[in-house]
């Protein structure tokens, strides 16, 4: 067989070719590794940051924020006998139906409003003191809890068997509910460090994740946090 060159031309462009393939590969590598070493060093970042910073417990800080404004917290059970809590009657145990309170979950406050005008009472608990109103704060219902405390005159002096308040149930939710916080804290900023049954107090329900933003809050909520409930003796 007769061996028939490559043309000078076409020999130069498969060169050309094979180069740029090359060249693009190490492009393409050398590309990997820088996104890897920022990866790699953003990583470290974050990991010495999570470490670096040490975020104080937002129940804590409350505490700190009530001593500094000259007040005493209120936090164990010793204390919390002065407070003149609502306790489960037979009365608002009946008002506790199914009917109130899918209505006090669904319905608008144009509609519970019209509601409470025809005699419904929203004032009401099961038989463990769990309230109406304590699992609208847990659902995050700022706009009926409101319309309860302002208009309906529910109490938000309220505890259930296991010395949880409103407090306890606002704080427990995958994200911070500030503005139905903010407006139990105008209320009842007595009820903010008690602590349940377990020994914990309402802050320590919230998520970790959110110190940072709770703490916050607090700090810019500073003249909230006086005694306002007139204590029994």
């Amino acid at each position: 067989l007769r061996h028939v060159a490559a043309s000078p031309r076409k020999a130069t462009s498969l060169m050309e070719a094979r180069d740029h393939a090359l060249l693009s590969r190490h492009k393409r590598t050398k590309k990997r590794q820088i996104n890897d070493l920022r990866t790699s060093n953003k990583c470290e970042q974050t990991t010495m940051a999570n470490q670096q910073r040490d975020v104080s417990s937002p129940a804590d800080l409350a505490l700190r924020i009530f001593h500094e404004n000259g007040h005493d917290a209120l936090v164990h059970a010793n204390a919390q006998r002065s407070i003149p809590f609502v306790k489960p009657t037979e009365a608002r145990i009946a008002a506790y139906t199914r009917e109130t309170v899918a209505a006090a979950r669904t319905q608008s406050v144009e509609q519970l409003r019209a509601l409470h005008e025809a005699g419904v009472s929203f004032d009401c608990c099961n038989c463990f003191g769990e309230s109406l109103i304590a699992m609208l704060c847990r659902i995050g219902k700022v706009d009926v809890v409101r319309f309860l405390v302002l208009e309906a005159n529910v109490s938000l002096l309220l505890r259930d068997d296991y010395g949880r308040t409103v407090f306890h149930d606002a704080f427990w939710s995958t994200e911070p509910r500030l503005e139905l916080v903010d407006f139990l804290l105008q209320h009842v900023p007595d009820l903010l460090c008690l602590v349940d049954v377990r020994g914990h107090a309402p802050l320590h329900y919230s998520r970790r994740d959110h110190w940072e933003q709770w703490n916050t809050f607090l700090q810019a909520r500073r003249s909230l946090l006086h005694p306002k409930i007139p204590k029994t003796t």
